[in-house]
C-alpha cells in the first residue's frame, strides 16, 4: 500500500499541513509514504516548471496517474477558514481571486460555484499533481464541512465528481433538503428547473416546447466548437 501527499506543503509542522497529514496516514497503516518535497506555493512559473522537472517530482505525478483512492478536502478563501492555502496567498490575491468568482480551492487549484479554474497568476505557481488526476482518480472522498464551507464544498463536487462525502450532519441535512428540492422540481417542473420563465411551467410548455430548445441553441455550438479546437 502507498500513501503519497498530493502537493507541497508548509514550513511550518501543523495539523494542516499535507506533508504531517499524507505521514500519519502511512503511519498509522503501516504504508509506504511518498511525500511531495516542495512549497505548495513558489516565488514564480518559472520555479514551479524547474522543479516539477525533478526527478523525484516527476515520479510522484506519474504515480499520481493511477490513484485508487484520493481524499481531499474543499478549502475557503476567507480568514476564518482555516484552510492552509489562505496562510499561504496575501490578501491581495485573495480579494483577487474573490472578484474573479473564486469559491473554493482544491489543492490549491482555485475554481468558481461551477467547478471551472478561475483564471489567475497563481495557477503557475501551484505545486501539486493537478486536478486532472483527481478527476481521473478511482475513487474520490472529500472530508470537509461547516456551514460556511458549503458553497465550497459543493464547487469541488462540481470540479472532480466526487463519489463519497464526509461532512458534519447539519450541512448533510441541508444537502439532502437541496437534492429533495430539485428531484421534486424535476418530476413537476422538469423545463422550468431548466429555464426559470413562465411560458416553460407545466402549463405552458406545450405551446413553448421549441422555443426551449432553441433556447440552448447557442450554448451548445459554443460548446461543439470548443471541443473542435
Amino acid at each position: 500500500m502507498k500513501v503519497m501527499s498530493l502537493m507541497g506543503g508548509a514550513v511550518e509542522a501543523q495539523s494542516t499541513n499535507p506533508f504531517e497529514f499524507a505521514w500519519r496516514l502511512a503511519s498509522a497503516l503501516q504504508a509506504e509514504c511518498f511525500l511531495f518535497p516542495a512549497p505548495l506555493v513558489v516565488d514564480s512559473s518559472e520555479m514551479r516548471d524547474r522543479l516539477m522537472a525533478d526527478r523525484s517530482i516527476a515520479r510522484l505525478s506519474h504515480l499520481a496517474a493511477s490513484l485508487d483512492l484520493a481524499v481531499v478536502s474543499a478549502g475557503g478563501l476567507a480568514e476564518s477558514s482555516g484552510s492552509l492555502v489562505r496562510q499561504l496567498i496575501t490578501d491581495a490575491e485573495a480579494a483577487d481571486l474573490l472578484e474573479r468568482g473564486c469559491v473554493a480551492d482544491i489543492m490549491c487549484n482555485f475554481i468558481d460555484a461551477q467547478g471551472q479554474t478561475v483564471d489567475h497568476s497563481l495557477n503557475a505557481r501551484v505545486m501539486s499533481v493537478g486536478a486532472e488526476n483527481l478527476r481521473a482518480a478511482r475513487h474520490k472522498v472529500l472530508a470537509s464541512g461547516g456551514h460556511e464551507r458549503a458553497a465550497a464544498i459543493l464547487a469541488v463536487i462540481r470540479s472532480i465528481g466526487v463519489n463519497t462525502l464526509v461532512t458534519d450532519e447539519q450541512l448533510q441535512q441541508m444537502f439532502q433538503r437541496i437534492q429533495g428540492q430539485w428531484e421534486q422540481l424535476g418530476q413537476t417542473e422538469p423545463y422550468w428547473s431548466v429555464v426559470t420563465q413562465p411560458q416553460y411551467k407545466q402549463d405552458q410548455i406545450e405551446a413553448n416546447i421549441e422555443p426551449f430548445y432553441a433556447s440552448g441553441h447557442h450554448t451548445c455550438q459554443l460548446l461543439l466548437a470548443t471541443l473542435r479546437r
